[in-house]
């Protein structure tokens, strides 16, 4: 019983720290927050805070690993070879998080090298799933089309993100297939000219 209240007391504490923390945010840059200013918005005293984070850059990383490693766990479960299920997990994982979490773990400024860093997380489990379907591809021409791919739906996320996150995400994912056959279309169709990308 007591594991379950403390349990319970930490999963509070550390809500009332991150509540405080965004809604600093909302006002600072996250340089300008200050442990006394999250402690004191929180009700709580510093010790308390630095029993789960080292500072505000901290508890922000904390926020963005958080985010990465759901999205990463789900891809995996779930990748099959189609790519679009890490754009659809991706989604899922951001409208399941708080919005308010989402707004700023994934701004203008580290937003991006968040999600790079998922779909560098997920580029190996895709690679022989488009080499197979791309005969001629090569594993040089694979890193640029990857890159392509990746930072075109990276820009997609960031849009959906601020727009306010109310877009419709499957009319977005089917949008995005329909860029990604056609890119693939052009490849398959004009790979010769490509070959001797090295």
């Amino acid at each position: 019983m007591t594991g379950k209240k403390n349990n319970r007391r930490t999963l509070y504490t550390k809500r009332a720290i991150r509540e405080s923390f965004l809604e600093l945010l909302q006002h600072k840059e996250l340089e300008e927050i200050t442990v006394t200013d999250i402690c004191h918005n929180a009700g709580i005293n510093r010790g308390t805070f630095y029993r789960y984070y080292r500072n505000p850059p901290n508890l922000m990383q904390h926020l963005q690993d958080e985010v990465y490693e759901r999205s990463m766990c789900l891809i995996k479960k779930r990748f099959r070879g189609d790519s679009c299920v890490v754009l659809k997990t991706i989604f899922e994982v951001l409208k399941d998080t708080d919005p308010e979490i989402v707004k700023f773990i994934i701004d203008k400024r580290n937003g991006y090298a968040l999600l790079e860093e998922i779909f560098n997380g997920a580029k190996e489990a895709t690679r022989p799933f488009l080499m197979q379907r791309i005969k001629w591809l090569t594993d040089i021409q694979f890193d640029y089309f990857y890159a392509y791919v990746t930072n075109g739906v990276i820009g997609i996320i960031l849009q959906w993100i601020h727009s306010g996150m109310r877009h419709n995400t499957e009319k977005i994912e089917k949008m995005f297939m329909l860029i990604l056959e056609r890119s693939k279309q052009e490849l398959e169709e004009s790979g010769s000219e490509f070959r001797k990308l090295e």
